[in-house]
């Protein structure tokens, strides 16, 4: 399957953001960098007020089939941020976890090195269960058992 960024024509600096609705339909949501846009969107996230908060509004407007728009750049690198969309959805649909698991897990820092992480999933629990019932979201935690620099 053709990665997202080849088929969207994604470059640094663009934004991708995926949402699963209630019937188990992903919605995928781009920005393209740096491009005018003509129609703003019914519902905009930004970088400086991204917080778990504003995600429910993308999730509503994913719900109501409205526009959203996402503002993110941590750095100009896409890194792993921009996926296939194969890949993600293997890891969504096919991938259990449970707590005991061991991963392994690449992270890009601002420096350029790539560090590898491998630990033991120690924990799982709801995000929030209070404001969003029945979420598809969880929150993992971890054991980061060691960290190799690789370049």
């Amino acid at each position: 399957m053709e990665c997202i960024c080849q088929r969207q024509k994604l470059v640094a600096g663009d934004s991708v953001l995926f949402i699963w609705t209630e019937n188990n339909q992903l919605l995928l949501g781009i920005r393209h960098a740096n491009r005018p846009q003509t129609i703003m969107p019914s519902s905009v996230l930004s970088s400086d007020s991204m917080h778990i908060g504003l995600l429910a509004a993308a999730a509503h407007a994913a719900a109501t089939n409205s526009r959203f728009t996402v503002f993110y750049n941590p750095r100009s690198c896409p890194s792993e941020f921009v996926i296939p969309l194969s890949k993600y959805v293997k890891a969504v649909c096919h991938t259990r976890v449970s707590v005991g698991m061991r991963f392994r897990m690449l992270f890009e820092t601002e420096e350029s090195s790539v560090r590898r992480y491998m630990g033991t999933i120690t924990g799982i629990s709801d995000l929030d269960p209070v404001r969003w019932p029945n979420s598809h979201w969880r929150s993992v935690k971890n054991a980061v058992e060691v960290c190799l620099i690789l370049w």
